[in-house]
């Protein structure tokens, strides 16, 4: 039996009455990145990257690799999800960089996100096929499937706090915790480090994209406000408990 996709939106032209609410709907998205942001970077390991050895990094990499592989379909899922064009264009064009589409004319796979991370790969010793071979981790597995039923059954705002700034905001402060870690370590190229350079800018050009998209909907809906927390939070959570488990596993190395 099919699961049945609830596509719970709502603005004010719809029958949900208006409702007083106790702040904007912009000092309400930043609380709930901060909130988020803290809940994810609470985890001691990101900020171990400095001292973390070949192996420990090896199995980062492997782990982190599901994450990135299955990010464009993540996207995919919001962008088939939504009836709003601005949130679908802004989710499209995150999908773009995502493939490293840079015009009609220039489109280099070598360019995509999760082929500039293989290149972080190479530098602790793994190629691609040790990527692909490996098998995802119970924690891996686990915040992958907390995400994905996320943004393909819950309702639709939630499904978008999932995204931003559940995903999106965290991604570009960890990721920039991770690049400054491992510069430390002194022995990376820059080219070895771009992913997570990368990701520390534009994720959150993309964050507050999604934000600009979002913002009228929390403008008078209460609702939609508690819906798009709800999905951040739980975004954040698996987020957090992704990198305890990789935190666990080192600690039995």
């Amino acid at each position: 039996m099919k699961q049945k996709i609830t596509n719970h939106f709502t603005s004010p032209t719809m029958m949900e009455p208006l409702v007083d609410t106790t702040s904007t709907a912009d000092d309400f998205f930043e609380k709930l990145e901060k909130e988020t942001i803290e809940i994810v970077m609470e985890t001691p390991l990101i900020y171990q990257f400095d001292r973390l050895n070949d192996k420990q990094l090896q199995i980062f990499a492997q782990q982190f690799y599901y994450y990135g592989y299955h990010f464009p379909r993540f996207l995919g899922i919001i962008i088939w999800r939504s009836f709003d064009d601005k949130i679908r264009s802004s989710v499209a064009s995150n999908l773009i960089d995502e493939l490293g589409i840079i015009s009609s004319e220039n489109i280099d796979p070598e360019q995509s996100h999760i082929n500039v991370f293989i290149q972080f790969a190479k530098a602790v010793g793994l190629n691609e096929a040790d990527l692909k071979n490996s098998c995802p981790r119970d924690y891996t597995r686990e915040t992958l499937n907390k995400i994905e039923n996320l943004l393909v059954h819950a309702p639709f705002m939630e499904a978008m706090g999932c995204m931003s700034p559940g995903l999106e905001n965290a991604l570009s402060h960890y990721s920039y915790n991770i690049y400054k870690g491992l510069q430390n370590q002194h022995r990376f190229t820059e080219e070895s480090l771009y992913h997570f350079k990368l990701h520390s800018v534009l994720d959150k050009e993309h964050g507050n994209n999604l934000k600009q998209s979002l913002l009228p909907h929390l403008k008078e809906s209460k609702i939609n406000r508690e819906l798009l927390r709800k999905g951040a939070l739980t975004a954040a959570k698996a987020q957090r408990d992704f990198f305890n488990g990789l935190q666990k596993d080192f600690s039995l190395l």
